[in-house]
């Protein structure tokens, strides 16, 4: 494997719908198939997947590692396939999603210059009728990497990741948040690219899309928290917390939106009363209420709006008005 350079890790759970497109999107990329491993966990789904992956891997066993197996979750599959990587870096593609071809040779071109810890380019979302219905492209700021917290649509470099025990939390919600957390507290160099080439399906019906509306009781997001300061030594900087803010408004926004009202207060309660007794968490913040350089137009304004209602007591009128459920 030593001219291998980079392995893609690709979890699959009865993904047979899209599966075909995100294996092609891989063969096709322009650095040459040769030059990479497509690491493939079927994780014990019942459908027509395995059947899919094995066709690929008799035509391509150069380039696929195949592991079928019961069913452990998206997190420990990832986990698990980590391990296994050889390569020098390593990326993840989620089976309803794609790349664009030139995907690899771009961001690995980019690592070749100074051998950062995590190279990262943006995302789009096409949706059935590859409508773009959003794109993300962060900028070349030190807040920019805290934009894009999936670990797709980013290189990481492999032995970084080993040697920081930087791993997937096992949990219904914040899986790669709790991963992308702890690459930016221990990564020493990180590398944003001005370049888009990973498609996030936008898919109604997958798990994504499904699993974080309602604010579930099985989302347990306050532990995803409590993990985030545990990656933390000593009390944060002003972005560490504003990006912990960030992501709590962010969580209540995108899941509470099918949510009661009472279930929406019941947790903005809940998070913030923890977030105000966590010692290494303050609420002055020098980039409140305009957020950093390199904010996004959408996240600016939606702390700036919940911040405010927050300060006024007044939270109860946005969940009265945005709450579906």
């Amino acid at each position: 494997m030593t001219n291998k350079l980079v392995t893609i890790i690709l979890p699959v759970y009865n993904g047979e719908k899209y599966l075909k497109r995100a294996i092609d999107s891989v063969l096709n990329q322009t650095i040459g198939y040769d030059k990479l491993t497509l690491l493939v966990i079927n994780d014990g789904g019942t459908d027509s997947s395995s059947q899919i992956i094995s066709n690929y891997q008799k035509k391509y066993p150069e380039l696929i590692h195949f592991i079928d197996r019961e069913n452990k979750g998206v997190a420990k599959t990832r986990n698990e396939a980590i391990i296994l990587t050889e390569t020098e870096y390593v990326t993840f593609l989620d089976q309803d999603d794609y790349l664009d071809t030139d995907f690899i040779e771009v961001l690995y071109s980019a690592a070749q210059q100074d051998k950062p810890d995590v190279i990262s380019g943006g995302f789009r979302r096409p949706d059935l009728k590859n409508k773009i219905i959003q794109q993300i492209q962060p900028g070349p700021t030190e807040y920019g990497k805290y934009i894009i917290m999936a670990a797709w649509s980013k290189l990481h470099r492999t032995n970084f990741l080993k040697e920081n025990n930087i791993e997937f939390f096992d949990n219904q919600f914040g899986e790669d948040h709790v991963f992308t957390v702890r690459e930016i507290v221990r990564s020493t160099k990180w590398t944003v690219v001005d370049y888009t080439g990973y498609n996030w399906f936008y898919n109604e019906k997958s798990g994504s899309n499904t699993k974080q509306k309602g604010l579930s009781l099985n989302d347990n997001f306050s532990e995803v928290l409590k993990k985030d300061f545990d990656n933390i030594e000593y009390k944060s900087n002003d972005r560490f917390n504003y990006f912990i803010l960030r992501t709590t408004i962010g969580y209540l926004l995108f899941s509470g939106r099918n949510a009661s009202k009472n279930r929406f207060m019941e947790v903005y309660h809940e998070l913030f009363e923890l977030l105000d007794k966590e010692e290494k968490f303050s609420f002055k913040n020098k980039y409140l209420p305009f957020g950093p350089k390199g904010e996004t137009k959408i996240g600016r304004l939606s702390i700036m709006v919940f911040m405010f209602l927050h300060k006024c007591h007044r939270v109860n009128w946005l969940a009265k008005l945005y709450c579906k459920g």
